[in-house]
């Protein structure tokens, strides 16, 4: 109905009648223009499913696709612009790290997760880092919940409940999320570890997608590396990873170790030179839905099946921080695959292998869109390039891959 000052025209006597009538056709044009967005979403949907289909159809007949076809079946998956949309529609994430040392890795990781295009970032930290996260951008939700195990302001007694009620709220956020990024400037702390232990077990019993990077894949390793040894939580935490939608990031250090635990290529001394071959017995090892990103002048991205590379020129600078903001791209683009497979599914025509390929195809937009920002990023700033400029190409590399001239 109209608003009341609208509604009392109506009953305004015959020399206005010409009132109501120029009410009633601004109303119907109204009416009309809602209806046009929400064809014109509906059209979008429609169109971003068939281009899906097209392209997983074009992968799987290819014995080695192009990047080209990749960066396709890719771009299907980014949600749509339009003025219909509401927040959250493109994804409401979160960041699960922060420590009293570090409070830069996870800043950087969700900052770029919005400049990429995720509508909602939440980061979780712990206590002391929350202060400093939030000062550093207004745009991320901060909460600083993680309690540390020589925490003062608990006592002994108290600890216990008290981290019973950090987890509490935390897996009632994580639960509302559409995937999370855990281990950026997580820290070491036995008491953190063990509380993003069972919010691993939590998002993987829920299926959402998780990227495991930095202390979260020491999380992994050291689960990995115990064996039978270890808690029952690392060995819920191994079982869990079998079936969860997982993605790894490890760089050269980190794939060494996870190889090292799984005792995978043990005589190959340069395994990361070696990481096309070794990648996939490491992914599938851990479990059949890992899809693993070792990372390198050439990033090497595998299932337990395939093995593509990104052999992009970079930066030629490695400034502290790249990682992260890599990191954020994942958990964006992971995500928007996940939206996709979720429709595919909807519409019977998701399997196990297609789900792989959508999966891999985001990880390495993911890579593309990285390797670009630090490039044009250290074109501009030579040695003095930081992660902070590499965040600030990502929406312009973005365009170029994905807006309309990329299209």
């Amino acid at each position: 109905l109209p608003s009341p000052p609208c509604r009392s025209l109506l009953l305004l006597p015959p020399p206005f009648s010409f009132l109501r009538a120029r009410v009633d056709l601004l109303f119907q044009r109204r009416r009309n223009r809602s209806a046009l967005y929400s064809s014109s979403a509906t059209k979008q949907l429609q169109m971003q499913s068939q281009d899906l289909s097209s392209c997983l159809a074009a992968l799987q007949g290819a014995q080695t696709p192009s990047q080209d076809s990749i960066l396709s079946l890719a771009r299907a998956c980014v949600p749509p612009l339009g003025e219909k949309t509401s927040k959250g529609e493109a994804g409401r994430v979160g960041v699960i790290g922060g420590s009293f040392e570090y409070t830069g890795a996870p800043y950087f990781a969700a900052y770029t997760a919005l400049r990429a295009g995720s509508d909602i970032v939440h980061i979780f930290c712990e206590t002391r880092a929350g202060g400093p996260i939030k000062s550093y951008s207004p745009e991320l939700i901060v909460h600083p919940l993680l309690l540390v195990s020589d925490d003062p302001t608990v006592s002994m007694t108290g600890r216990e409940e008290r981290g019973a009620a950090a987890y509490q709220q935390l897996s009632e956020w994580v639960a509302r999320l559409d995937g999370i990024l855990l281990g950026p400037g997580l820290g070491r702390d036995e008491l953190v570890l063990q509380t993003c232990s069972r919010l691993l077990l939590l998002v993987a019993e829920l299926g959402k997608p998780m990227i495991l990077d930095a202390d979260g894949l020491y999380i992994l390793t050291q689960a990995i590396r115990e064996g039978e040894r270890g808690s029952s939580l690392q060995k819920q935490l191994l079982g869990a990873m079998r079936t969860a939608h997982v993605t790894l990031t490890p760089n050269k250090v980190e794939f060494e170790r996870l190889c090292r635990a799984l005792k995978v290529g043990e005589e190959e001394e340069d395994k990361l030179g070696k990481a096309a071959e070794l990648a996939c017995s490491v992914a599938g090892r851990i479990g059949e839905n890992v899809v693993l990103v070792v990372k390198g002048s050439s990033d090497v991205i595998c299932s337990d099946s395939s093995t593509w590379l990104c052999d992009d020129k970079g930066s030629l600078r490695r400034a502290g921080g790249q990682g992260d903001v890599l990191a954020g791209l994942m958990l964006t683009f992971a995500v928007w695959g996940f939206m996709a497979a979720k429709r595919m599914e909807e519409t019977k025509t998701g399997r196990r292998e297609e789900l792989q390929l959508l999966r891999m195809s985001c990880c390495l937009a993911a890579c593309k869109v990285a390797k670009l920002s630090a490039l044009k990023a250290f074109e501009k700033k030579k040695r003095a390039m930081t992660a902070s400029d590499v965040m600030e190409e990502v929406g312009s590399v973005f365009d170029i891959f994905f807006g309309e001239e990329g299209k």
